[in-house]
């Protein structure tokens, strides 16, 4: 009887390591798949990051001609920039010039009083440019209505009576005048440095 119970205890051993070599086997399977998965998942993902990247140098490639023309035409635009400038300036000198010019043939009185002449100076850089209206009235009053005209102009300031002085012409006692006023817009802008007090 002892020799039964000994194969029975050798078969239940038997038994045993055959569950064991099965686990240890499909650990190894388990494992073995996981591996191949993972291994897979991160050919993918290198074969995908690949694509992206070729797509991403594709499209610099294609930008390429497209930078370098906005880099030509913002090279071009800082040469033409001061030309532009320029050119604005003198279009708003010229509309402001057109106004004032305007603002006289409807404003001078047009009966006693003659402008003979308009003189401007832009002698100082630090100021603006200064006009001299130089006439003829036929009395004082026709010059002070002209110069509270004048100060209703938008384009004109600081308007101050030069002189009056009596003039013969073709025998008529006339009143010669001259009215100066600063040209609005005219001023030089003051820089950051001048405008700090040191």
């Amino acid at each position: 009887m002892p020799f039964i119970n000994l194969i029975h205890e050798q078969r239940v051993a038997a038994e045993r390591a055959d569950r064991k070599s099965k686990m240890f086997f499909l650990a190894f399977v388990g494992v073995m798949l996981s591996s191949v998965g993972a291994f897979s998942l991160v050919s993918f993902d290198k074969s995908k990051v690949h694509d992206e990247q070729a797509a991403l140098q594709a499209q610099i490639e294609k930008a390429k001609p497209l930078i370098a023309q906005t880099n030509a035409n913002a090279l071009e635009t800082s040469k033409l920039t001061p030309r532009l400038k320029t050119l604005q300036d003198a279009q708003g000198d010229t509309q402001r010039w057109d106004r004032v010019l305007t603002y006289l043939t409807t404003q001078t009185p047009n009966t006693t009083t003659w402008l003979t002449a308009l003189r401007c100076n832009a002698g100082d850089p630090k100021k603006g440019v200064n006009i001299s209206f130089t006439g003829v009235a036929m009395s004082q009053e026709p010059v002070g209505e002209l110069i509270l005209r004048l100060q209703n102009s938008p384009d004109l300031g600081n308007i101050n009576l030069n002189y009056t002085q009596e003039k013969l012409i073709q025998q008529t006692k006339t009143t010669e005048f001259q009215v100066n006023a600063d040209l609005v817009g005219t001023e030089p802008k003051k820089s950051l440095t001048e405008e700090k007090p040191s």
